[in-house]
């Protein structure tokens, strides 16, 4: 018990550890780094508990018969006796001592961990970045409240599959790039509980999406970049559990798969990318009454399709990422509203569409207008965006934005993000900013400001992200504000 118990503690204060470490990231990676730190938090407080239980079970194991141990409340026998019961605690701490010693079998294997804050086992576990997690899948068994594994799938092997099949409390598998095969596909079927399939990247097949349609519970299904066509997804029109489905980037779904899913009454998420999807298939995802997320990124959409959709009263997020949606596709988006998030990237809108958004769309929170360049977001939004008052998030990357939007974001009251990268800012654009001191991340890279803007950079009270790269400013300035801001757990980037 003292070994597990110094074991625990060990992996306590490496989490604590990995909580207060500062680290350079990318864009890209802020929001997955803000997952896993949140993630890590709720581990502390998993461990913390289990470290007391532990302890707290050093005194009733030791107290208890060793034959006792796990036994239910009952009558030895059919005498006058009375019954015997064993302390709950002692059932939960021989439960949380084999988890205790499975998660330690797995210490060579790099795993990364998810604690259930109830019950104190491990409910996740994490072997992509493993270089051999493949040969971890024979101690997984151990785990008895396992629900989620997450796995490289270019390591698997055939029989990878026989095991993981064994594995019956599974609720979430991701395995990327996975050999999965019609056979290896059918080794799944044991996991009566699946509700999340990933298989990104992998050889599923058209007749592999059968088997999938197989599993009972089957509620998403995140198939990108695979080969599975119109007649695989035809094989889901019987999976009325389906709610979520990603197939981008697979060019052989058309808009005949959108006729089949339109059939699925539970469908909320649709991610499907490529230009085979047409204005024609938009009618059948019309019909889609419950959709919250639609992915219409790299289709061939227009602004004839985007009339279609004016009745999706519960859709939240539309990503329009380099489509052929200009301002008239916005302006058919009248009504909806409940849409929080647009992501209109490299798109045809122009001042006009900001102007719709504004009128027609107020509760937006997260809005996308990044490389958005024919005609183009420009100065003459500003009016707009300040109307935008329920923004949390912007991003005008690549955009011939100025100084005068600023003026406009700075009296947004929820607005904690900002991207101005590339854009046509000066310093003046940061004096602007500065009034506004609950902003948590900002890039104002590849722009004209200078060290006048360091210094008043250096007085933002709540940023934790910082991008000044290929600015004006001299290194003198950016090590100064680098020295301002990183004891304040800021991520700074620079030159």
């Amino acid at each position: 018990m003292k070994v597990l118990v110094n074991f625990w503690g060990m992996t306590l204060a490496a989490l604590i550890l990995g909580l207060t470490t500062g680290c350079e990231t990318t864009d890209y990676e802020l929001v997955r780094l803000k997952e896993r730190n949140k993630n890590l938090e709720s581990q502390v407080e998993a461990l913390e508990k289990q470290i007391a239980e532990l302890e707290v079970a050093k005194s009733v194991i030791s107290s208890t018969p060793k034959n006792s141990i796990g036994k239910t409340n009952s009558a030895l026998d059919n005498s006058s006796k009375s019954p015997t019961s064993v302390p709950p605690t002692v059932d939960r701490a021989a439960l949380l001592l084999a988890d205790a010693a499975a998660r330690e079998a797995l210490t060579p294997f790099d795993a990364s961990f998810e604690v259930d804050a109830s019950s104190g086992v491990v409910k996740s576990i994490d072997l992509s970045n493993s270089r051999n997690g493949v040969d971890a899948l024979p101690l997984l068994e151990k785990f008895s409240g396992l629900q989620a594994l997450i796995i490289k799938g270019a390591d698997l092997k055939d029989e990878s599959f026989d095991l993981i099949g064994k594995l019956v409390t599974l609720e979430r598998l991701e395995m990327d790039l996975a050999p999965a095969s019609t056979q290896n596909l059918e080794k799944l079927l044991p996991l009566k509980n699946l509700k999340f399939l990933k298989l990104f990247r992998s050889d599923i097949s058209d007749e592999g999406m059968g088997v999938v349609a197989r599993l009972p519970k089957l509620e998403q299904l995140r198939i990108g970049q695979t080969r599975v066509g119109d007649e695989g997804v035809a094989k889901l029109s019987g999976v009325k559990t389906l709610r979520a489905i990603d197939l981008s980037d697979c060019n052989r779904v058309s808009d005949r798969s959108m006729e089949v899913l339109a059939t699925l009454p539970e469908i909320i998420f649709l991610k499907v990318w490529g230009p085979q999807i047409t204005d024609a298939g938009m009618k059948s995802v019309g019909k889609m009454k419950k959709l919250r997320v639609l992915g219409l990124n790299d289709t061939a959409v227009t602004d004839v399709g985007m009339n279609e959709l004016n009745n999706l009263k519960d859709l939240r997020e539309i990503h329009l990422f380099r489509t052929s949606v200009g301002d008239d596709g916005i302006r058919a988006l009248v009504g909806l509203s409940n849409l929080t998030f647009l992501n209109l990237r490299d798109t045809k809108i122009s001042d006009a569409a900001i102007s719709a958004i504004a009128e027609q769309l107020p509760g937006i929170t997260q809005l996308d207008v990044s490389e958005t360049n024919s005609p183009g977001v420009t100065e003459q939004s500003a009016a707009a965006i300040a109307r935008l008052t329920k923004l949390k998030d912007v991003n005008f990357w690549s955009t011939a934005v100025g100084d005068e939007v600023t003026v406009a974001l700075a009296g947004l009251p929820e607005l904690t993000r900002i991207n101005l990268d590339k854009t046509k800012i000066t310093d003046r654009a940061i004096e602007v900013l500065a009034t506004k001191t609950d902003l948590a991340w900002l890039h104002v890279g590849s722009t004209a400001i200078g060290d006048e803007s360091a210094k008043r950079l250096e007085s933002f009270p709540n940023l934790k992200y910082l991008n000044v790269s290929y600015t004006q400013m001299s290194e003198d300035a950016f090590f100064d504000l680098f020295d301002a801001l990183t004891p304040r757990k800021c991520v700074v980037v620079g030159p």
